[in-house]
Parts: C-alpha cells; sequence; structure tokens
C-alpha cells in the first residue's frame, strides 16, 4: 500500500502530461479499491466501513434522501430540527432525468423499508457510477447521526459479482490519508466478509483513468522439482524423436 499510493500519483501526473486536456486530471477524482473475491456471499444491503478520513470535504455534500409518500411531511419536520432545511420534492422520470438526478447529488440515501425497492426505478445509471443508495433508519430518533456516520464511512456491496469497487479516498486527500483509508477499509473487509481474508483473492487500487495498481493477491506458485536424471531422461527422448 505505501508503495502503491505514491505509484498511483506518478500515474495521474504521466497520464495529464499526455492528454490534451490536463484539467480532466486535476479535477478531484476518486480513488478505488478493487476488490477480488473467491467466492461471492449472498448480502442484500451494502456493508459499512468507517474511514479514517471521509470523502466528502466539510460543508460541501449535496445529500438525498428516498422515503416513502406519505411520510415526507413528517421526516422533513425532524431533518429541520436537525439542521438540514433544503427539501427536494420534484419527480424524476424518463432516463434525461434521472441522469441528471444521479449528477446534482454525492450521496444518495434511502429509506431502509424502501431500499429493495428502488434499482428497477432509478435505472442502470445510479449503478454505473456507483451511487446506489444507502440504506437508513428513518424510525430512529436519531437520523441526523446516522447521516454523520454515513458520511465518514465508505460502503461494500456484495451479491453483484467477485469483483468489487470500494471508493477509499479522492485526489485531494494527500497520501499518507489515502493509505490509512485503505489498510483500515481492508481490515475491515477482512472482519466483516464470510471466511475473511481466505475469500480474498486479489486487492487493487486505481482511479478512473488509471490502470489498477495490485497491493495484494493470494495466488501461491507451486513450484516442480525435477532431477537431474529425469531431466536427462526427457532431453534424451526428444532428441531421439
Amino acid at each position: 500500500v505505501h508503495l502503491a499510493v505514491p505509484a498511483l500519483f506518478k500515474l495521474l501526473q504521466l497520464n495529464e502530461a499526455k492528454v490534451k486536456k490536463p484539467k480532466l486530471f486535476t479535477e478531484d477524482q476518486k480513488i478505488w479499491l478493487n476488490l477480488i473475491l473467491k467466492k461471492l456471499p449472498n448480502s442484500s444491503k451494502p456493508i459499512q466501513i468507517a474511514l479514517p478520513h471521509s470523502l466528502y470535504p466539510v460543508g460541501s455534500m449535496e445529500i438525498c434522501l428516498f422515503c416513502k409518500d406519505n411520510e415526507k411531511d413528517a421526516i422533513k419536520k425532524r431533518l429541520e430540527k436537525d439542521g438540514i432545511t433544503e427539501i427536494v420534492k420534484k419527480k424524476y422520470r424518463g432516463y434525461e432525468a434521472k441522469r441528471r438526478l444521479c449528477q446534482m447529488y454525492d450521496l444518495f440515501l434511502a429509506d431502509d423499508r424502501i431500499y429493495h425497492l428502488l434499482p428497477p426505478y432509478l435505472g442502470k445509471k445510479f449503478f454505473e457510477k456507483k451511487k446506489y443508495p444507502i440504506p437508513v433508519s428513518v424510525t430512529k430518533k436519531k437520523l441526523r447521526a446516522q447521516v454523520n456516520s454515513i458520511c465518514n464511512s465508505t460502503y461494500l456491496s456484495l451479491g453483484k459479482g467477485k469483483c468489487n469497487a470500494i471508493p477509499v479516498g479522492t485526489t485531494s486527500l494527500d497520501s499518507e490519508k489515502i493509505i490509512e483509508n485503505v489498510i483500515s477499509t481492508v481490515n475491515s473487509i477482512a472482519a466483516k466478509i464470510p471466511r475473511g481474508w481466505n475469500n480474498v483473492q486479489a486487492l487493487y487500487i486505481k482511479t478512473t483513468y488509471t490502470v489498477a495498481l495490485p497491493i495484494y493477491n493470494s495466488i501461491t506458485y507451486e513450484s516442480t522439482k525435477i532431477s537431474a536424471d529425469n531431466a536427462a531422461k526427457t532431453i534424451k527422448m526428444s532428441l531421439n524423436d
């Protein structure tokens, strides 16, 4: 990890030097931890992983909460008591409208009672951008505390394949903070997934515009011992053929 993270920043600098539009790489980008599992566990909800350093700059987050229509007013009052005053009620229908919605917010939350119903309504754009909603319990009193905890966490979504991409930082963070986030995330994954480290095949880190750099691989290479006599016999047989 201590070698891969600085190497990742060097790759970004090299890419920036090659392209004609350097602004593309100077913008803040997410850094992903690619997790490859040996066996796919059954899990319907994302696994929360606390981070030492938040992915989101303080005071600049835009959050959208999906909830039941008949409970919007009650939830709005609760959020206003917690200091959240901007409530959006607009309906988004059609591909373009959903695409705009996906771009408008940094983070999406959903009432855990309707979380499982959302994928068909949100469309594939949310999942392509890895902005699938995080379930929250709106019936609990301390809703703001849940939101704060989510803002200081990342999430592992299982059940969609053996390869998973987990955001662990952004290019606005310095290398040491990203290293701490990666190590903390890896340790949490090993503690929370079924079979722990025994189920981890490989780990890589990358950004959208770089190749994936390896930081761990569980593949073992078995060496085959060949005696000198057997080797000589094999060569002799090959010559005779």
